[in-house]
């Protein structure tokens, strides 16, 4: 099996420490967006398959590819190669370095700023979906990250929506409070890609990095058919006082195409999501002797709280127990330090760990907002601590998790993995 935890050499101290890496591969590995579209996705001599899904083409043979977010570049690869000669071109935004088609055309673009590259790939991707016809087709691959690159708007610079998200993130608001606002800023979220689409016949294949799975908040929804309104964008902004305190003059809502004629002709799939890695990871921790309960939208809410709570739970849970978790985290800001949520999770944990306990939590993409994925925390990372003098309490109230598992070495690191679904959690107990 590929070895997705690229320090797993260090960090397998111990029997507990080698299963969380080995439960944690199991779940990257059955999220790799190519496997699934290689696996899942079949040419017919009509059209393609997608499990159970048949998705026609259209009388003039003329079939596009559009791919956005973390997963794209995964995906477009795999959907070239599947789709060969049938595949006339499209379109490919990504934040991978290095990315070569043969019929694609790529953008790399930035995350989680938008940028003037973003606003190119964007305009590219609406002239293509304009001058389709009824006659012709379009796969479209939707996965997180897409929200900052399908970034278009005359109205908010790159620099001032950077600015707003920047203070929702500061200020701990749900990601479904953020890609509200986010759709109703850009002519290419909240269902505009359909609207361009049309009348031609659409598919999008959605990765899901949303835990609750809505599929209308996966990079702000650029092929489904909003429910949210310019009112509840503009509650949101008040509500965290983003207009005022972002130094952005105006903001002008943009509201989402609601009309039915534009996703008539349009199949939404979730095609991938944290419960697939869930079930790998269970299996996987079965395979290793361990009772496992899954819960896949159990963790909501701020990253230091969540981790104390998670160990109670550990505490009680019988012997040989591994509980799997998928969801997603916020931090508050209120230090200067470097980290990110699944970091910040462990941190809060580890005062509360008993011997023979251990947790860990990794971003599915391998980035949690640094080049660190996520972090491991047990006892031997507490007296790993102690004897560097370090206090996990003051790293906590700095926001400086990253610090402090650079420190003891129990980060978790994969590199950009080219996937992305939730966050994944691990609890396990000897």
């Amino acid at each position: 099996m590929r070895r997705f935890v690229r320090n797993s050499r260090a960090l397998r101290k111990n029997k507990l420490r080698t299963a969380a890496v080995r439960i944690f591969e199991a779940g990257l590995k059955a999220v790799e967006p190519a496997r699934a579209v290689a696996k899942r996705v079949r040419v017919t001599r009509t059209g393609v398959t997608i499990d159970d899904f048949e998705f026609l083409f259209g009388k003039s043979g003329r079939v596009f590819v559009v791919a956005v977010g973390k997963c794209a570049a995964s995906a477009g690869r795999a959907l070239e190669k599947v789709l060969g000669r049938s595949l006339t071109g499209g379109v490919v935004a990504d934040i991978a370095e290095d990315a070569s088609f043969r019929k694609l055309r790529y953008f790399k673009g930035t995350h989680p700023t938008p940028s003037a590259q973003n606003r190119e790939a964007s305009e590219a991707i609406i002239t293509l979906l304009r001058n389709l016809t009824e006659e012709d087709a379009v796969l479209f691959v939707v996965s997180g990250g897409g929200s900052a690159l399908l970034y278009n708007s005359d109205d908010i610079s790159p620099e001032e929506e950077a600015r707003m998200m920047q203070r929702l993130s500061r200020e701990g608001a749900t990601i479904v409070e953020m890609n509200t606002i986010r759709k109703h800023l850009s002519t290419c979220r909240g269902g505009n890609l359909a609207k361009y689409a049309y009348p031609a016949r659409s598919a999008a294949l959605i990765i899901s990095d949303i835990p609750s799975n809505d599929i209308q908040f996966v990079a702000s929804g650029p092929t489904v058919r909003d429910t949210t309104t310019v009112q509840e964008a503009a509650a949101i902004l008040e509500k965290y006082r983003v207009l005022e305190t972002c130094d952005v003059p105006h903001c002008r809502l943009l509201e989402t195409p609601k009309e039915d004629k534009y996703f008539q002709n349009m199949r939404n799939i979730l095609f991938l999501s944290h419960m697939e890695a869930l079930q790998a990871m269970k299996e996987e921790a079965e395979r290793l002797g361990l009772a496992a309960d899954v819960c896949g939208a159990c963790v909501v809410g701020e990253s230091r709280t969540i981790g104390a709570l998670m160990t109670e739970g550990l505490h009680k849970a019988a012997p040989h127990s591994a509980l799997l978790y998928g969801g997603e985290t916020t931090v508050v800001l209120r230090g200067e330090g470097k980290g990110g949520r699944n970091q910040e999770f462990v941190l809060s944990a580890l005062p509360h760990l008993r011997e023979g306990e251990l947790i860990a939590s990794v971003a599915s993409d391998g980035w949690d907002n640094t080049p660190h994925a996520g972090a491991l925390g047990d006892v031997l990372t507490r007296r790993r601590a102690e004897e560097l003098g370090l206090n996990p309490h003051d790293f906590l109230e700095r926001n400086d998790s990253f610090t402090f598992f650079e420190a003891v070495g129990d980060a978790v690191l994969t590199g950009r993995l080219g996937s992305n679904v939730a966050d994944l959690f691990v609890a396990l107990k000897e």
